[in-house]
């Protein structure tokens, strides 16, 4: 058990030494060292991207819009929400899978392109069934 303690004391001794400086941290202090750690992250990030489209472009160009987003002042002046946070976070984990579904969704959407023209014909035999109906009963009464 001792062991275990002095591991996760040396493990989590620069991370307890960092926040030690952190007593007189105002919230602007702070937007600015998250806004800083961003921008280092981004110079990272650039690239990181050149090489991977190397091999996978499209993908690439996709990934590019994250940087300029986390790049984009209003994210650094007003912070992302843990709301919107939770909700991409939500997003992403309903989606994973979604190209081992891609067949049998297009396969769906494809069958239900005539769907307005079926609705129409059932719309319309509905109301021919329900004015016979009431035929029936005008001449039952």
């Amino acid at each position: 058990m001792k062991l275990l303690q002095r591991w996760k004391a040396q493990r989590e001794a620069d991370g307890v030494d960092a926040l030690a400086g952190l007593r007189d941290l105002t919230e602007a202090r702070l937007a600015e060292m998250i806004a800083t750690a961003q921008a280092q992250l981004l110079d990272r990030v650039g690239p990181a991207l050149d090489e991977f489209g190397k091999s996978a472009p499209e993908l690439a160009t996709l990934l590019r819009v994250v940087p300029e987003e986390l790049a984009d002042p209003r994210v650094h002046g007003f912070g992302i929400s843990p709301d919107s946070i939770g909700q991409l976070s939500q997003a992403a984990h309903a989606l994973r899978g979604l190209e081992d579904h891609a067949g049998t969704l297009m396969n769906a959407a494809s069958k239900m392109g005539n769907l307005a023209d079926g609705a129409s014909a059932l719309q319309a035999a509905t109301e021919i069934r329900a004015a016979a109906l009431a035929l029936q009963r005008a001449k039952e009464h």
